[in-house]
């Protein structure tokens, strides 16, 4: 039996001796092949800038590629470069879906999975839009909760079963790209993001003016990874 799923599953690995293959998104060339099906392979060879262009804003994503292939095949005389300045602009998350047909939206996908988060998880989710580099640590996490170290991992790893974060290396995580501009949705309705924002600010060394007026939506929008150093006294808790 072969069993699909967005969450890890790992519970059934325990009761049932399952063994799982994590499928990551596409590589390039797998992109612009599942482009070149939806939209056909002349329209892909023209324009090859503009197919990578458009793999790229939709982070690889298989679901994302194949709405984003279909919705330009829909149209005639719409090119690929057009469709790349349109997802390149506000609203992304919106384009990537089929009209008339609430399933198939990237958005929906999504919203499947966090809607089984606990609160506790769904906030630490949600502020995690806050951090400006391409990656984080659980000490950052710890941060913006205003938790333990501990806790913040705990959250964390019912994130990455969830597949909302993906564990890099060590206690590293990161969103993909599509899953911070959703998290960034979330964001504005957390309570008190002011304080997250300076706690995050005293744990990593970063001290921009104020916060940001909207979440970072991209990843690497501050350009490198932010790294966290040893605690102030205000924020007991943090590691280094």
């Amino acid at each position: 039996m072969l069993v699909t799923s967005r969450s890890d599953l790992r519970g059934l690995v325990a009761s049932h001796a399952a063994r799982t293959t994590f499928l990551e998104v596409f590589a390039p060339d797998e992109a612009r092949l599942l482009l070149a099906d939806a939209v056909g392979a002349r329209q892909v060879e023209d324009e090859p800038a503009a197919a990578d262009r458009v793999a790229e804003l939709c982070a690889y994503l298989p679901l994302a590629l194949r709405i984003a292939g279909v919705n330009l095949a829909a149209r005639p005389g719409r090119s690929l470069g057009d469709c790349a300045r349109e997802l390149a602009g506000d609203g992304r998350l919106a384009k990537l879906s089929v009209p008339g047909d609430p399933h198939a939206a990237v958005r929906t996908a999504f919203d499947r999975s966090h809607a089984t988060l606990a609160p506790d998880v769904a906030r630490l989710f949600a502020l995690l839009a806050l951090h400006p580099g391409p990656d984080f640590t659980v000490e950052a996490s710890a941060a913006l909760l205003d938790a333990p170290v501990g806790v913040a991992s705990r959250l964390l790893d019912a994130l990455v079963t969830a597949a909302l974060v993906q564990r890099t290396a060590g206690n590293r995580f990161r969103f993909h790209d599509l899953l911070r501009l959703y998290a960034a949705e979330h964001c504005d309705a957390v309570p008190d993001l002011d304080a997250a924002w300076r706690r995050l600010c005293g744990a990593t060394g970063v001290s921009p003016p104020s916060m940001p007026r909207r979440p970072s939506t991209a990843a690497g929008t501050c350009g490198c990874p932010v790294r966290v150093r040893r605690p102030h006294a205000s924020t007991a808790g943090v590691g280094s």
